[in-house]
């Protein structure tokens, strides 16, 4: 059983990533800067969940998932450096704007928003991944995501940490892709498969097929 401290978590993925968490023997806490608004989410989504504020999250998590909107993620996370120092924190945040002509990705002075999700927690060790993840899915307990997850980080434990948080999603595949600089290639693709869903009608995801997983770990 992990602690699992979810900042922004009362967003449609914090909801998602909270109730399959959750459903699967996780303790998760639900952060929010809207105490009022984390009391209703986790009334909502019928599993036990704790409404708490974002500090509050990070404090009591053994692993932290940031789900803000790109746009508060600067204002959300400088105050929480001491509380997830030493800690893995997945950046699933995705920098873009909808205009009319749909998603398009947002250029980030420090190169992605998970490369400046570490520079703002400075202490932290940041995993990019999950921005590909349908919210719609995870919100139906009886749907299979069948999707792989890359992550990107440059430690090897906060991986392994990222990992097993994955496999408690049924279907979900995680695995080391690389280095935190390479954020943001997962973060540039997820609105073209916005695009792609919204042309289709669908909740198609990306596969990496021929993988031998176990070749990719680290020797001890």
């Amino acid at each position: 059983m992990m602690r699992v401290g979810l900042v922004g978590g009362t967003g449609k993925l914090g909801r998602g990533l909270a109730l399959r968490l959750a459903s699967a023997g996780h303790e998760v806490w639900l952060g929010s800067r809207d105490a009022e608004r984390a009391d209703r989410v986790a009334a909502d989504l019928g599993v036990d969940v704790r409404p708490v504020t974002n500090a509050a999250a990070c404090a009591a998590a053994d692993i932290v998932v940031v789900v803000v909107p790109y746009r508060g993620q600067a204002q959300v996370l400088r105050g929480l450096g001491e509380q997830t120092a030493g800690k893995p924190v997945v950046s699933a945040v995705v920098p873009l704007v909808v205009d009319a002509a749909g998603p398009r990705p947002l250029d980030v002075s420090e190169g992605s928003a998970a490369e400046q999700c570490q520079v703002l927690l400075g202490a932290a060790r940041v995993v990019a991944g999950l921005q590909w993840v349908p919210a719609p899915s995870l919100l139906k307990l009886d749907a299979v995501l069948e999707m792989d997850v890359p992550l990107c980080s440059d430690d090897d434990d906060a991986v392994a940490a990222a990992v097993e948080l994955c496999d408690a999603i049924k279907g979900l595949r995680a695995f080391h892709a690389g280095p935190l600089r390479l954020a943001r290639s997962l973060e540039g693709l997820t609105p073209l498969l916005m695009s792609v869903n919204k042309r289709y009608h669908g909740h198609t995801s990306m596969r990496f097929p021929g993988l031998d997983l176990a070749a990719g770990r680290p020797e001890a």
